[in-house]
């Protein structure tokens, strides 16, 4: 049986955690938000969701659901995930976000059928290199955590689209990035960063980069190997100037690089057309270079 994601996100944001709702309503689905009630008929229970229950710990015997899909455990004070969580081989989402973890056990490797990931909102300073055995990853949320970097194993994640890590402590990215062929949208808002992570510019399917409020120095020339970029916010850096190699990201609508120290644009801007928005507000670009700007690009919508 295959429970609908999209049905699974519609309960989480309508069920509260003590509305009494049918038990006829919820089975029939495969879908239970009393554990008690879903130990009675385990082989039936696809989604789990035990959202705001005020769990400590994860509950005892959550290994014996052989088919659980989907596990939601967010908005509760779990610090440390037990030795069963990480036996729920037959799990593609794990819902983590808003608990207490620490740490990430090497065991989250076992986990190889998750597509999806959401660790946001916790207390963790570090993934462990067991995450490069989640083949199957599509999406990894480790936002509004501690993390300063990631694992060099975060290459192995073949089909990762997504990559969310705002509002974190990141200085540096590996390389590794640069293997990530599928990856569509990197969000690093709110970071430590001092220098553009290099290995970006070689995902060849990203077509959306959130590098804003970090202290990024200049955005390489390299950016423009981003063919499929459609969206670049860089707003609050230390930025001076914007590639010309922008001209060659020929899918991009929205450049947003307000809040900056940007004086003047590339002095051609021919190749800049295709642009729709770009975002300027905040810099100290004089009235002419201003004038300069709107003129040669008379189609796109530029503010200062």
């Amino acid at each position: 049986m295959k429970v609908s994601v999209f049905f699974f996100a519609l309960l989480l944001g309508s069920v509260q955690s003590n509305a009494q709702v049918p038990y006829s309503i919820l089975s029939s689905k495969g879908v239970f938000t009393f554990y008690d009630q879903a130990l009675l008929y385990k082989d039936s229970v696809y989604v789990l969701n035990l959202r705001e229950k005020n769990l400590s710990e994860v509950p005892d015997s959550i290994n014996t659901f052989k088919n659980l899909t989907i596990l939601s455990l967010m908005k509760n004070n779990i610090k440390e995930l037990s030795d069963e969580f990480y036996q729920i081989t037959s799990l593609q989402e794990a819902i983590l976000r808003n608990n207490a973890l620490t740490e990430l056990s090497s065991k989250i490797g076992q986990l190889t059928q998750l597509k999806v990931l959401t660790l946001s909102h916790n207390k963790l300073t570090s993934l462990p290199e067991a995450i490069g055995q989640l083949a199957n990853l599509e999406i990894l949320d480790a936002g509004n955590n501690e993390l300063s970097t990631l694992p060099v194993t975060i290459g192995q994640l073949k089909k990762l689209k997504t990559l969310s890590l705002k509002n974190n402590a990141i200085t540096q990215l590996p390389e590794t990035l640069a293997q990530l062929q599928q990856l569509q949208s990197v969000q690093l808002t709110n970071n430590k960063l001092e220098a553009f992570p290099s290995g970006i510019v070689r995902c060849s399917a990203l077509q959306e980069l959130y590098i804003d409020d970090n202290q990024i120095k200049e955005l390489p020339e390299s950016i423009q190997k981003c063919m499929a970029l459609k969206t670049l916010v860089c707003t609050g850096n230390q930025l001076t100037i914007l590639p010309d190699g922008l001209r060659n990201c020929r899918k991009l609508d929205l450049l947003i690089a307000s809040f900056n120290q940007i004086q003047y644009l590339p002095k051609d801007l021919s190749g800049w057309t295709h642009i729709k928005t770009i975002l300027l507000v905040g810099n100290p670009i004089a009235p002419t270079e201003q004038a300069r700007i709107k003129k040669a690009l008379p189609n796109t919508d530029v503010r200062f």
